[in-house]
């Protein structure tokens, strides 16, 4: 049998050579360098439904992101710091002008990739803006006088977040146009491990992984109803015999 395995050492079900063609593909059908590349993980024999629903965030081992809008909550020390980096900022007081309307604190949250809240703040957004922040997954990230803004959003600018969710799919910035193929196929190795070891049944639950650019085609790393054959059992990883490929009946076929 063969086996694919990551620096880490973690088993992978898609070939080293599958990774670095779909890279180069993706990478290919960039017409802007400044275009975002996304992974997609679409999942397998799971029910949103029943089963419990994953999720986090991992760090990337390159920025994923070439430019995130942030909008910081501050107290007077971060207020001015945002202003001296071009950045959107808000008071308390500010906020509070919105009187927790849920519909005008929604348009407001939306118009940023994140929000940042100084430490001393945090604690009071929920008292001013009631609880849409949490619902439209913006809660601020916290902010201490320890690290810089710049050093902040760089942070989570080479962040993946996987959720299993009712879609059944979970997809996120993994990389941009001004990335190498290995800076790229790195990327995805370190979001998708992380994404298998959150599922119950880890492989089994992958149906498929694909890269997809901001106006390109999709470009597959993975298929189980392609993979789930002969080539399925061979890149099944040494030393897991309580593995057994899945039983994948016509009609249940993704």
């Amino acid at each position: 049998a063969t086996e694919n395995t990551t620096e880490t050492g973690t088993a992978m079900f898609f070939s080293k050579e599958k990774l670095a063609e779909g890279s180069s593909a993706v990478l290919r059908d960039l017409t802007k360098s400044t275009e975002s590349i996304d992974l997609y993980i679409v999942l397998h024999r799971y029910d949103p439904n029943r089963d419990r629903r994953p999720g986090g965030t991992v760090s990337l081992p390159h920025r994923a992101k070439l430019k995130m809008d942030a909008c910081v909550i501050g107290d007077a020390e971060h207020c001015a710091e945002a202003e001296a980096l071009g950045l959107a900022y808000v008071t308390l007081e500010d906020l509070a002008e919105l009187k927790k309307d849920a519909k005008l604190v929604k348009k407001w949250c939306k118009s940023y990739d994140c929000i940042l809240a100084s430490e001393s703040e945090i604690k009071k957004v929920p008292r001013v803006v009631g609880p849409v922040l949490n619902r439209c997954g913006k809660f601020p990230t916290a902010l201490s006088h320890n690290s810089t803004l710049v050093d902040v959003i760089e942070q989570l600018c080479s962040r993946f977040k996987f959720h299993a969710g009712k879609a059944c799919i979970s997809a996120g910035t993994i990389g941009h146009g001004q990335m190498s193929v290995e800076e790229l196929e790195l990327n995805v190795t370190t979001a998708v491990n992380f994404a298998v070891s959150l599922m119950p049944q880890q492989w089994n639950n992958i149906g498929k992984v694909f890269l997809k650019s901001t106006f390109g085609k999709p470009h597959t790393l993975w298929d189980v109803t392609v993979q789930g054959g002969e080539d399925y059992r061979a890149l099944h990883p040494i030393g897991q015999p309580s593995y057994k490929p899945p039983v994948r009946p016509a009609s249940s076929m993704m």
